[in-house]
């Protein structure tokens, strides 16, 4: 699905700002790429309660389907049809991600959850990233038309693929039928899970390092202007960040078994934000950008650990409802953090503004040092 994803959005925003231009038109298009992510808390109930393959097949088959309309409408299509298959596909395809984040534990053994989620995450990112660059090459070479039926062909490869998952394990009530009552039910029973769980003292600090992350987005492009060249430094830290998210999600599988994977992530936590308010104030940009690299290192590292322990704590009968509702909140704190941004720039020091998700995530390790349940939390 990873190239897909790509191809279709680049090539509708690429279209939207170059053929129409209306900067209104491609903001509205790129809300109803993201709205999807906000809505998958919906979907969780249904994760749990019927077979994943046979969902994930779904989605791909409909993904398939609207995608294949597409391709024959698009020469003739309007603007608001097009925004229509925008939300349609987007909200189809974010759904894949709760039902392969739930379907990992069952299919691998529960001491085995870091190396999956590491190779799962990396193949993401690197898949994501050589994805971009290629269709952004294709973008200057093939009409919007070339480039939806390029998608048509890695869904199909796609549904090949799917229908390839067997298995009976991963059935959970076969003669399940949708009943709103029930569905409000188990939508609320997995909220009251998180509320009640160790579940709660991961999901706020993860919240928040979403919401920095995203504000030190905003801000990164402004803070780069006291380096002699800005513009190549920015594409230099963007890079360094890239590159150090990978290390770290492939390194945790060499130190998942030293520790208990509690005491790891608070370790990491700390010297994460410790690097990372380093790296703001360090005036020597060659040092500093080491000290990113060690940063997005460690990042790299805990981000995996997170999906791990989550998968980890939650009783497989609400996975879906806790990682559905886990995306869905990380997803609102993005957007909330970017609008900070906007507020906060030029109303204080730009490096204090930026230091600000180092000093949290250094504040959280200290919080989860005096957590016991979560020091001795082990994969077994």
């Amino acid at each position: 699905m990873n190239f897909s994803d790509s191809i279709f959005y680049m090539a509708i925003t690429w279209y939207v700002s170059n053929v129409i231009k209306s900067p209104q038109i491609t903001g509205i298009i790129l809300c109803l790429f993201s709205l999807p992510e906000l809505l998958t808390v919906f979907i969780g109930p249904i994760i749990d309660k019927i077979r994943i393959n046979s969902l994930l097949k779904f989605t791909i088959y409909a993904s398939f389907i609207f995608v294949v309309i597409l391709y024959f409408i698009v020469d003739f299509i309007n603007i608001y049809l097009l925004a229509i298959f925008v939300f349609i596909i987007s909200f189809l395809s974010n759904i894949t991600y709760p039902i392969e984040d739930t379907l990992i534990p069952k299919i691998v053994e529960s001491e085995d959850l870091i190396k999956a989620n590491s190779y799962s995450s990396l193949s993401y990112q690197v898949l994501d990233a050589l994805f971009n660059a290629i269709t952004g090459y294709l973008l200057a070479v093939l009409t919007l038309k070339k480039l939806i039926s390029m998608e048509v062909l890695f869904l199909f490869i796609g549904i090949i693929l799917v229908n390839k998952i067997k298995g009976d394990t991963l059935n959970h009530d076969s003669d399940w039928s949708f009943n709103f009552k029930d569905y409000l039910r188990d939508f609320i029973e997995g909220l009251k899970y998180i509320k009640g769980s160790l579940l709660l003292s991961l999901l706020i600090p993860l919240i928040l390092v979403n919401f920095f992350n995203a504000s030190n987005s905003v801000l990164l492009p402004f803070f780069v202007n006291k380096y002699s060249n800005p513009a190549a430094s920015f594409g230099l830290i963007l890079g360094v960040k890239a590159i150090g998210g990978m290390t770290g999600t492939y390194l945790i599988n060499k130190f998942d078994k030293k520790m208990p994977l509690g005491k790891l992530l608070t370790v990491l936590l700390f010297f994460n934000g410790v690097f990372w308010i380093s790296f703001l104030y360090f005036k020597e940009e060659h040092i500093a950008l080491v000290l990113l690299l060690i940063a997005y290192v460690l990042y790299g590292m805990y981000n995996v650990i997170y999906s791990t322990l989550i998968q980890k704590i939650s009783p497989s009968q609400v996975l879906g409802r806790v990682v559905s509702t886990v995306n869905t909140i990380v997803a609102i704190a993005m957007p909330i953090g970017s609008i900070f941004a906007d507020w906060a720039y030029g109303k204080s020091d730009i490096r204090f503004l930026m230091s600000l998700s180092g000093i949290f995530i250094i504040i959280t390790a200290i919080i989860y040092l005096n957590n016991p349940k979560l020091q001795n939390l082990e994969l077994k």
